[in-house]
């Protein structure tokens, strides 16, 4: 599908992504003048809101969000670790060394260079990289790990050795301009990056700098993740430096196009993050392991694999067995457990054995179609009903013309909402609860019950392995709220100061202002009511 000759030429679109960069975050920057090319932007007129992440608020399902514009419900991506119940092996898109010797650093590189984009996310819909493609501009992803498209790219690095050790990594698919760290990129300009999921960030702004002005690249997105890396080590108050680079970084892109006013003039703009930061303490590092240390736990197919184990073997002092009847799968501020065996515990008892630890804050699983939320003693139900309360008030116009209406029994307390006598759900400590909860659930590849930390607490990977400063992936708007702004986006006026949309809501802005979606597919007005403590 070509771009039709009697529509208006939209202006191309830089977008750029900072990894982990939450609102309250955005704001502290701004306001020790640490952010000024951000500054500019608003100060020239960008709109300036936040965007909600899915849950878990984890780089890969936020960033598969980003890239399709639906919950992981139906991209399913559910976590950055997480089990595959049909090949029955953990999948791991790099939470640490540590993890990534589970399954084995093989298995991780083929899981998140290549399974990830073309076997695990879903087909439908298009990525945003597809659909402006398809409509006949050329899309650029700069170190984005979600990126697939329709152009075949093959390794620059002896990873081709590799590749054909896998005999699926010799390409992958994305869009016509494609870079991803050390492993893809064209040739010619020569530009070095290092490191693969978090490359440097300036190195993405040369690549970006270079899109502007030597091609035709109508929808640029590069991906900047040294924020995000820097607050997992410090957290998030000890990251100005890491600030100061990602805003030089989106500087330097707009000076490629002759300065601030030349680019607004000739483009548009979306800045974002995909989720936000908190701080976690060295001593609450909280191992799941341990509190199921009664139940046959599944530590990896390389463990259970009877074809090359003995049948019981012994690893951190639990025994191993081939018949697990519990899988734990936690990244960062959340955890998922599978229940594996009708041996184990039902859901209710497992999920009433987390809720009970100081570590977690809210515990969810399914009974019967409805989603039981727990947290301390309280307990709340949440039930589809068609003539149940609408989690996502509209007002005149109703855009959200396929969210599912709720019946809520027990407990508000438990999610801090609060509902008018219209039937509208307000949110407080934890936006959007109900409608993430219920993507999260209704993912095919999730776990039977999530666990969402508690403030300051992070959960160790299956490796073992915690971050020593900032965290984030649980239900809370402290970790799932992430800062966003725009400008010059062909959307009328549907974007207004101040508003809250979801993350996924981005996909729907370009698919428009390219004119390739209705303004509908957007989530206008700030309809997600309350903010959080």
């Amino acid at each position: 599908m070509r771009p039709m000759r009697d529509r208006p030429q939209p202006r191309r679109l830089l977008h750029a992504v900072i990894d982990g960069l939450g609102d309250e975050q955005l704001s502290s920057a701004l306001a020790a003048g640490i952010a000024p090319t951000i500054a500019a932007l608003l100060e020239a007129g960008a709109i300036r809101g936040r965007a909600i992440s899915p849950y878990p608020s984890l780089t890969p399902v936020c960033l598969s969000t980003l890239a399709t514009g639906v919950l992981p419900d139906v991209h399913r991506i559910p976590s950055l670790s997480w089990y595959h119940r049909g090949q029955r092996r953990f999948v791991e898109y790099g939470s640490s060394f540590s993890a990534t010797s589970v399954e084995g650093a093989r298995q991780t590189v083929e899981d998140v260079v290549f399974n990830l984009n073309h076997v695990h996310l879903a087909e439908t819909p298009p990525t945003i990289f597809e659909l402006v493609e398809q409509a006949g501009f050329e899309a650029a992803s700069i170190n984005q790990i979600v990126f697939r498209g329709a152009h075949r790219h093959t390794p620059k690095y002896p990873i081709t050795g590799a590749a054909r050790w896998y005999g699926q990594l010799e390409a992958v698919y994305g869009p016509r301009w494609f870079w991803y760290g050390e492993l893809f990129g064209p040739w010619r300009p020569v530009i070095p990056q290092r490191g693969v999921k978090r490359p440097r960030d300036m190195s993405a702004a040369r690549i970006a700098r270079y899109l502007i002005r030597e091609t035709d690249a109508a929808y640029v997105l590069f991906y900047l993740g040294e924020h995000d890396k820097k607050a997992h080590a410090s957290g998030p108050g000890g990251v100005e430096e890491a600030v100061r680079t990602a805003d030089r970084a989106i500087g330097r892109a707009i000076e490629a196009a002759g300065g601030l006013d030349r680019f607004l003039s000739e483009w548009a703009i979306i800045v974002c993050a995909d989720h936000g930061q908190v701080d976690v303490a060295r001593d609450r590092h909280h191992t799941w392991e341990e509190v199921f240390d009664d139940l046959e736990l599944f530590r990896g197919a390389r463990q259970h694999d009877s074809r090359r184990r003995p049948v019981t073997q012994v690893r951190r002092r639990t025994a191993v067995t081939r018949h697990p009847q519990v899988a734990i799968s936690p990244s960062n501020r959340c955890a998922m457990l599978y229940r594996l065996d009708d041996s184990a515990p039902q859901l209710q008892e497992l999920a009433e054995r987390a809720v009970a630890e100081d570590a977690a804050d809210v515990v969810s699983y399914v009974d019967d179609g409805s989603i039981i939320v727990l947290r301390g003693d309280g307990r709340l139900v949440l039930t589809p009903d068609v003539d149940g309360l609408r989690p996502l008030p509209s007002g005149d116009v109703d855009l959200h013309r396929g969210e599912r209406r709720w019946a809520l029994e027990g407990d508000l307390d438990v999610l801090d909402l609060a509902v008018d006598d219209a039937g509208h759900v307000s949110y407080g400590a934890y936006p959007d609860a109900i409608a993430r909860l219920a993507a999260a659930h209704d993912c095919v590849n999730s776990g039977d019950v999530f666990i969402s930390a508690a403030a300051g607490t992070e959960y160790t990977d299956i490796g073992g392995t915690a971050h020593a400063g900032g965290s984030h992936g649980s239900l809370h708007g402290a970790d799932s709220t992430a800062a966003f702004l725009a400008h010059g986006l062909g959307v009328g006026d549907v974007l207004q100061p101040g508003m809250t949309i979801r993350l996924a809501d981005i996909y729907g802005l370009v698919g428009a202002h390219f004119g390739l979606l209705p303004a509908s597919a957007f989530t206008a007005g700030g309809l997600i009511r309350g903010g959080y403590d």
